[in-house]
């Protein structure tokens, strides 16, 4: 009788040994040559230095997250998501990268993936998710659920594909405005829209307290101007106003000794606006 053959130990260890699901994704070794980019993915713009700084971390702590591929015809593979993980290891010269394969609707798991990780820039998910809901005549109901998100999110994001191209060509490219910055520009008439536009690009932030100034047509203050003594001097009072407004019932004697110090800044205060006002407003003619 033949000797029985004794089964290697990685050969009897099932997946479900460890209370693990036989669904459980595995993570596979792929030569890096036989996996191709996606051209729909939701990221069109990959900034150099951060791949750089990527691949360094990739260098030195390996990868830790997977991307992950959908599997095609003779034997390659589509990126889902990890582009950038991907051009990382390139910028390595590596020749395999660590792959989850998946099942799911590619685009829907693209988008999934990016809105968990926050990755999106807010004009790269708009156009990702009118995409989406093009392709699969999804409600906004539906794309709510797919991306996790309000409706009225969905609705807000969607307004962003209502503006001229210029405005969102610049923003597929850079961080210079935030999606409720772009949502009430998109509620704006033309000649506002780019007033507001103009004066992000100058002065390289502007609120959108002062999106909606413009909106409405109301006066928009310079919130960049710096404070001037008068403003600071003003602050301080009024402060003091209030902090003193706030002491209610007998006060301790350790409370008392404050109040007149205060009322003694007050008084060199009173005395200082008075020779401001003798040598500002007396000599004006």
């Amino acid at each position: 009788m033949p000797p029985k053959t004794k089964t290697p130990m990685s050969a009897r260890i099932r997946s479900d040994m460890f209370g693990a699901s036989v669904d459980l994704p595995r993570i596979i070794e792929l030569d890096i040559s036989k996996v191709d980019t996606n051209p729909d993915q939701p990221r069109k713009f990959f900034d150099e230095s951060a791949l750089a700084e990527l691949a360094q971390s990739i260098e030195a702590n390996g990868l830790l997250q997977p991307i992950l591929v959908r599997a095609l015809e003779g034997e390659r593979y589509m990126i889902v998501a990890g582009e950038r993980r991907y051009r990382a290891h390139h910028l390595l010269s590596r020749a395999t990268v660590a792959a989850v394969v998946t099942e799911g609707d590619m685009n829907e798991v693209a988008i999934i993936e990016n809105v968990q990780r926050e990755n999106l820039r807010p004009m790269e998910l708009a156009e990702s998710l009118g995409k989406l809901m093009e392709t699969h005549a999804y409600s906004q109901e539906d794309a709510a659920k797919i991306i996790g998100k309000a409706r009225n999110t969905v609705t807000e994001l969607l307004s962003l594909l209502k503006l001229p191209e210029a405005i969102k060509a610049q923003c597929r490219t850079s961080d210079m405005a935030s999606k409720s910055f772009l949502v009430e520009l998109s509620r704006m008439d033309s000649d506002a829209m780019w007033s507001a536009w103009d004066a992000l690009k100058t002065k390289g932030e502007i609120s959108v307290r002062a999106v909606r100034a413009r909106k409405t047509g109301e006066p928009v203050k310079d919130e960049k101007q710096p404070d001037t003594p008068f403003k600071k001097a003003e602050r301080a009072l009024l402060s003091a106003v209030k902090a003193l407004e706030a002491v209610k019932g007998s006060a301790t004697q350790e409370e008392k000794e404050k109040i007149l110090s205060i009322k003694r800044t007050l008084d060199k205060l009173t005395e200082s606006i008075e020779r401001v006002t003798d040598s500002h407003i007396g000599a004006t003619p």
